[in-house]
């Protein structure tokens, strides 16, 4: 009862969330869509540093948790010189739920804008709550 509340409320701002979501989902699936059975489950990257950032999560599920070194199989049970932390976001989910690492970054480009338009919403009901 209280979530019908809530959607019936906040109807428009969580259509816009979708939007919002959908509008950084939609270069990947017209890439997917696109290739069509050409498609080998290479991820559609268009920022500079995903791909390192890929290889260590591929790291993190091929069993180097402490991702001594991306690049040198010799290094990968060294101490790193970053912790992983970011990486470990990702890598896990996929090592739950067993699926394909390219499918859990194309979801999180989904769920992450969408859920970060909620905050920012939530936070300006907050500071106007007060306003007459």
């Amino acid at each position: 009862m209280i979530i019908r509340q809530f959607i019936i409320r906040h109807h428009l701002a969580l259509a816009l969330a979708l939007c919002v979501g959908l509008i950084y989902i939609i270069p990947h699936l017209v890439f997917i869509i696109s290739l069509g059975q050409d498609f080998q489950g290479i991820p559609f990257m268009h920022i500079d540093d995903e791909d390192i950032y890929l290889s260590r999560m591929r790291d993190i599920i091929d069993s180097h948790p402490s991702l001594g070194s991306p690049v040198f199989w010799e290094y990968k049970n060294q101490p790193p010189l970053l912790p992983p932390i970011g990486e470990y976001f990702y890598a896990l989910p996929a090592l739950f739920l067993n699926g394909n690492l390219s499918l859990v970054l194309m979801v999180s480009k989904f769920l992450l804008p969408a859920f970060l338009f909620i905050l920012i919403y939530a936070l300006f009901l907050s500071l106007n709550k007060d306003i007459p």
